[in-house]
């Protein structure tokens, strides 16, 4: 099968996924669908993410921290090395999935740093935020 098109068959299947994960399209829906992230930003009075005013410097209340052992490559490090438990990879990954009613249009709104909420292994570059 041609790549590009086994892209657009992966893209499109992505997108109605994530069409059918949304409950409604109003404005609880979208509240709705954004709690279920692992949010790291705050909450309003309802519990609802708030997005960050500037994702670039994110408070430190905006982020959660990462621990990992093992043989990784750490984000913002340089190489390849071996983690253990008393001297860990630490990194702070930042996510907040967030909704507002722009003049009658349901908009999402999605601010991260890139780094994941689990522990991984990569065998080429280290990642950064």
């Amino acid at each position: 099968m041609n790549r590009n098109l086994m892209s657009i068959i992966v893209l499109a299947l992505a997108i109605s996924q994530a069409e059918a994960a949304l409950p409604t399209t109003d404005l609880a829906g979208c509240q709705a669908f954004a709690k279920t992230f692992d949010n790291t930003c705050g909450k309003d009075g309802s519990g609802n993410p708030e997005p960050v005013a500037n994702y670039k410097s994110w408070d430190a209340g905006d982020k959660a921290s990462m621990s990992c052992t093992g043989d990784i490559r750490c984000p913002g490090g340089s190489g390849s090395s071996t983690y253990t438990s008393g001297s860990p990879c630490t990194f702070e990954r930042a996510l907040c999935v967030s909704c507002r009613d722009d003049g009658g249009v349901v908009k999402i709104k999605v601010q991260t740093n890139s780094l994941p909420n689990h522990c991984f292994t990569s065998k080429v570059n280290n990642a950064a935020a």
